[in-house]
């Protein structure tokens, strides 16, 4: 009988596997009694007390414990005690009894978890509080290097997160990371549970979690919690900027209202946040926690000397800045919140204005100089121009040195005096914005390759090689070589576009340039389809055309068709000044010229723009602070490290109540307001006010587009009309024909 009471099934399962897995504790006492073996395994190693522990029956677990309390350190397959499984389960009774009977609370399992890390992954309250009531360690760690706390934060197990935040030794183990170097704040943003990110924000060490750095495959360097809360939880990212403004009044309108800004978190360039290795040592218990703001500052908030930036990538540093990521990932409400407007003002006041007013008066100088150069200097003409003889001349004593038009006898005033001497200041300037450009190219590494880089260069390189003298006549006269002529061309263009690219970065005239980019880029994008209409008409007018100068060849036909779309018809000249080999065909093709380019086409582009627009306008507020970073941050890419440590603030308080005599001179003589913002304003008059009135500005545009399209449909109807004329005389002309193909068989 002895053997059948411990005899197994196929499983490995005793009767007392059975008995105890099913409650039936009357069973179980009885077979104890006849000698069963609880400590029997089945083939995954458990014993009948991990059966009872399994399925939650306290009252089995007692009797088998007290049969044999040993039993309460077996283990299975994966190294689960009858705790675990307890825990696994979230049954806080059944834990309890194991607790009593002297259930090892640090034993781990196969992935190194303790009881308390595998409760915390279930969730339950009661046997989470259980097990820490009964002393189990919050700093034990798995494979990979996760606490309890974080196991908490990964589940999304707000009440048992809470729970452990609210225990005396909170501080020694809430910013402790893992292997992956992340803290349970990172985990819980990682995981999506914002109900714990908003308890983990809302608790008294969310500075501490904020101090926190990783590296991510996707993000790049330096991915700390506040970067990951813009990228996907906008919200709660509000919620840490309401925790860095702290405001110091008895009311709204108290003279002494003060308003302080944390910027530490928004504004990290120095900070070194993770830079300790945690081990995963619990006997230190200042392993992996960050590096305090206190050795990033002195007392007075100012960054410590010699402090590094975290990388040297001053691109990397641009683009991964908060503000920057705002701006991308279009997060108007952060970017509008007065803890990142207060910081654009402190950046803008500090350091940005005298930047990029100080290079724009260089460079407009550099301008004015280069167009009066331009003007004030004669057109070389090339020796192997067709009509040399009739529209050029040789200067007098060069008999190499042409230019066009009527030379001057006196060659050596063939330039302006302004123009000479300009000479000189573009080749300096050019040289001193190459020298920046080369500095950018150092900071920013490949992310200086773009288009705006490269027009500066091009620009630069091209005024240089304009104004170099290269040969005796270009040294005497001041007339560069024609190939210096055409690089001359590029240049004054370019130096053009450019200024529009600076003006671009101005808040109140750049919603223009942004408006004119975005429907460029829509009609980029359409230009293909656009361009095959081109070729189409254009080869097709070369057919028929071909007698008259404009279409004797390919390309000249391609370029007038693309200006007989803008309105250049010149129906006359075509039509009635010459001679019409195929006068039926070249009908027919002007009509249909006049329908699908000049009416459909041209009322798509106008269609398009007014949409662009429309997005634009939707978009004002989002788009003014989006400049503004990119301006602001731009210019801090030319500053050198240790201007920027000169900067680089802490935090900064203000007193909104309190106006400068120069703010109150300028308002009370000429009504204006020198602040752009006034921090600690929570109504931001003066901000609204800006947005209506481009607001305003931009519907007065959408409403002169709409009378641009009237204009066109007006004009369309009388094409229409055109158009009927043009069929019935292209059937006269074909009846003519007939007509005088069949009278020699009537004679």
């Amino acid at each position: 009988s002895e053997s059948l009471i411990n005899a197994k099934d196929s499983n490995g399962d005793t009767p007392l596997h059975h008995a105890a897995s099913n409650a039936f504790l009357d069973i179980v006492q009885l077979l104890l009694r006849h000698g069963a073996n609880p400590a029997a395994k089945n083939i995954s190693e458990e014993t009948t007390l991990h059966s009872a522990c399994r399925y939650n029956y306290p009252n089995v677990v007692r009797e088998i414990v007290k049969h044999d309390k040993r039993l309460v350190k077996e283990i299975d397959v994966q190294w689960n005690t009858p705790l675990h499984a307890a825990a696994y389960g979230g049954f806080s009774e059944t834990a309890g009894v194991l607790v009593e009977a002297g259930a090892d609370l640090e034993a781990k399992n196969y992935y190194e978890c303790t009881p308390l890390t595998v409760a915390c992954q279930n969730g339950d309250f009661d046997t989470v509080a259980t097990l820490l009531g009964a002393g189990a360690s919050v700093h034990s760690v798995d494979k990979m290097k996760n606490r309890p706390l974080h196991i908490a934060a990964q589940f999304g197990r707000e009440t048992v997160v809470k729970l452990l935040l609210n225990r005396r030794d909170v501080r020694d183990f809430i910013c402790k990371r893992n292997a992956n170097r992340k803290n349970c704040l990172d985990v819980a943003i990682e995981e999506d549970h914002r109900n714990v990110v908003e308890a983990l924000l809302k608790s008294s060490f969310w500075k501490e979690l904020l101090q926190n750095a990783t590296d991510s495959e996707q993000n790049g360097v330096h991915q700390t919690p506040l970067r990951s809360l813009i990228r996907s939880m906008p919200d709660l990212a509000t919620l840490v900027f309401e925790n860095c403004v702290v405001v110091e009044a008895a009311s709204d309108e108290d003279p002494n209202k003060s308003v302080t800004y944390h910027y530490q978190f928004l504004d990290d360039a120095f900070a070194s946040y993770g830079a300790a290795d945690d081990s995963g040592d619990e006997s230190d218990s200042d392993s992996g926690s960050s590096i305090p703001v206190r050795k990033l500052y002195d007392e007075r908030g100012n960054v410590l000397p010699g402090t590094p930036l975290y990388s040297r990538d001053f691109g990397t540093l641009k683009h991964n800045h908060p503000l920057m990521i705002m701006a991308d990932e279009k997060r108007r409400a952060l970017l509008g919140h007065e803890l990142c407007k207060s910081l654009l003002v402190h950046k803008w006041e500090s350091y940005g204005r005298y930047v990029y007013y100080g290079t724009m008066s260089v460079y407009v100088l550099f301008l004015a100089c280069l167009t009066s150069f331009a003007v004030g200097t004669p057109a070389p003409c090339p020796l192997d121009f067709p009509h040399f003889n009739t529209t050029c001349s040789f200067i007098s004593r060069f008999n190499s040195c042409a230019v066009i038009g009527e030379a001057s006898d006196e060659g050596l005033y063939m330039q302006t005096e302004f123009a000479r001497r300009a000479k000189t200041i573009i080749f300096i300037v050019s040289v001193i914005f190459l020298l920046k450009e080369m500095f950018q190219i150092y900071n920013t590494r490949w992310n200086y390759l773009d288009l705006e880089n490269l027009s500066e260069w091009s620009c630069y390189v091209c005024s240089l090689l304009f104004v170099t003298n290269f040969t005796d006549c270009s040294y005497s006269t001041g007339v560069p070589e024609p190939w210096q002529w055409q690089l001359g061309v590029v240049s004054v263009f370019l130096s053009w576009v450019l200024l529009v690219i600076y003006i671009r970065k101005l808040p109140f005239l750049g919603i223009y340039v942004v408006m004119f980019t975005s429907v460029l880029s829509t009609f980029s994008q359409f230009f293909m389809v656009f361009f095959l209409f081109i070729v189409a008409f254009a080869l097709a007018f070369l057919a028929v055309f071909q007698n008259q100068p404009a279409f004797d060849n390919p390309w000249k036909a391609i370029m007038k068709t693309t200006v007989m779309m803008v309105g250049e018809m010149e129906y006359d000249s075509l039509f009635n000044e010459n001679v019409l080999p195929y006068e039926t065909a070249s009908y027919i093709l002007m009509a249909l010229f006049l329908v699908l380019m000049t009416i459909i086409t041209s009322n798509l582009l106008v269609g398009l723009a007014v949409d662009d627009i429309k997005v634009v306008l939707e978009q004002a507020e989002l788009k003014r602070l989006g400049m503004q970073v990119k301006l602001v941050l731009t210019v801090e890419t030319m500053l050198p490290t240790w201007a920027r440590r000169q900067v680089v603030v802490q935090k900064r308080t203000v007193r909104p109540n309190r106006k400068s005599r120069m703010a109150t001179l300028m308002r009370r003589l000429f009504g204006i307001n020198i602040h752009t913002f006034q921090p600690g304003s929570r109504e931001e008059k003066y901000t609204v006010e800006k947005v209506y009135e481009h607001q305003e500005g931009m519907e007065r545009l959408l409403r002169h587009l709409e009378e641009r399209m009237d204009i066109l449909a007006q004009q369309g109807h009388r094409l229409e009309k055109a158009l009927n004329a043009l069929g019935q005389r292209a059937r006269g002309g074909s009846e003519r024909g007939s007509t005088g193909s069949s009278s020699p068989d009537d004679v």
